[in-house]
């Protein structure tokens, strides 16, 4: 046998340390090869989601960020205590309950500054001359006096469980009236906010009556408006602003047309301005060429029908007490 063929037929032996060599690798590759799978699954699982995800438009972001400019933050001071607020200036609603509370505690808080101020003058003026500040008061001092000697002497005759009893009577009387204070203060206080959450309401429904009518919002309608509400309710007619709206458009155009009638051209003209006469201009020149389109290509006039008929006579218009049968 020659010594190739010994060669390839012997059994081949590796030593210790080239077999730890070769396992280190093989692992070391099979690391890397999970690893790949692992990263390109996760890069699969994701492309999806990417592609699903639209970024927002520079209109959209504008939208945002104009949104979040009209939010102002507010830091404020409660009763000591930092706080932070946000208040949407775009909501009127909730800057005018805002405004209603912050109108509101300042009045309350200048009330009880008045009040301590007049209540700490009082016993510094009492230290100083106890009779004077009780004759400031209208109390006479004498008769004060005389009733405080009095009274001691009637309790000196009482015996100590009787002068138990009535102090016990005075101390139940006293609970009572703070009970009856506390409850007249809580049923103000539920009446003013009842106020404010009417005065609210009615605010919307006239702002939104107003917006349904051709009636702009000024001060003169909505106090129309408000009067005319206050008659029916005085009646027990429960109306809406919407319900007495005609009759302010009525009022309005009545006063208007008499006023006009009575001025003379020149002031009319001044009052109305010149970009009022010129709308009023243009309309009368839209109409006349509206008239002229009727006319037709042979210059003959369309009948209407309504040369030969004589108008009704018109119907007079209603009073605020027949409007509402009061």
């Amino acid at each position: 046998m020659s010594e190739s063929t010994a060669a390839a037929a012997a059994p081949v032996v590796n030593s210790p340390a080239t077999s730890a060599e070769t396992s280190n690798t093989e692992n070391a590759d099979l690391d890397a090869a999970e690893a790949a799978e692992e990263a390109s699954e996760g890069a699969a699982a994701a492309a999806p989601v990417d592609a699903k995800v639209a970024k927002p438009t520079k209109a959209e972001v504008k939208k945002v960020e104009e949104v979040q400019k009209r939010i102002k933050k507010l830091k404020l001071k409660d009763d000591g205590k930092d706080i932070e607020e946000s208040l949407d200036m775009d909501n009127d609603e909730e800057l005018i309950r805002h405004l209603q509370m912050s109108k509101m505690g300042q009045k309350r808080a200048q009330e009880k500054a008045d009040l301590e101020k007049q209540v700490r003058a009082f016993f510094t003026a009492f230290e100083a001359d106890p009779f004077a500040a009780m004759a400031e008061l209208g109390k006479d001092p004498n008769k004060v006096i005389d009733d405080y000697i009095n009274q001691q002497m009637e309790n000196a005759k009482k015996s100590p469980d009787q002068i138990a009893r009535e102090k016990l009577e005075k101390e139940l009387q006293k609970l009572k009236s703070d009970r009856d204070r506390e409850k007249e203060e809580s049923n103000a206080k539920e009446l003013e906010r009842l106020q404010n959450q009417a005065f609210q309401q009615y605010d919307m429904q006239m702002e939104q009556a107003l917006g349904k009518s051709s009636l702009p919002k000024t001060a003169y309608n909505v106090k129309r408006i408000a009067d005319y509400m206050l008659v029916a309710l005085e009646a027990g007619k429960d109306v809406t602003p919407e319900d007495v709206i005609p009759l302010v458009q009525e009022e309005m155009n009545g006063d208007l047309k008499e006023m006009f009638a009575s001025l003379p051209e020149e002031q009319i003209e001044a009052l109305l301005g010149e970009q009022v006469l010129n709308k009023l201009r243009k309309r009368r020149v839209a109409k006349a060429q509206d008239a002229q389109k009727l006319m037709g290509s042979a210059g003959k006039v369309v009948d209407t029908g309504k040369s030969g008929k004589t108008e009704g006579k018109k119907e007079a218009p209603k009073s605020f007490k027949e409007f509402f049968g009061i």
